[in-house]
């Protein structure tokens, strides 16, 4: 079951689906860094309390996933970007 709570700001929208799991949408590059920042610090506690890092996961433009990753160690965070055919 996947609950949502928006955060909608000028800098794009932030939808966390569970803790440790967050969407980032935003219509504008400029607003990115600052939504991506509002997602990583929503599921930074729940990467603490399991002891891992994050990952962000770039899924088309615009639009990111934040979560928290067993591949990631405890501390840092990491980008990568899902590659479409039509991209």
């Amino acid at each position: 079951m996947r609950t949502a709570l928006n955060a909608v700001s000028g800098s794009g929208e932030v939808t966390v689906f569970s803790p440790g799991v967050a969407e980032v949408v935003v219509a504008k590059a400029a607003d990115l860094d600052h939504a991506l920042h509002n997602a990583v610090t929503l599921v930074m506690e729940t990467a603490i309390e399991r002891r891992t890092g994050i990952m962000m996961t770039r899924l088309g433009i615009g639009r990111y996933i934040v979560q928290v990753h067993p591949e990631v160690p405890v501390g840092l965070i990491r980008e990568r970007h899902v590659l479409k055919a039509d991209q």
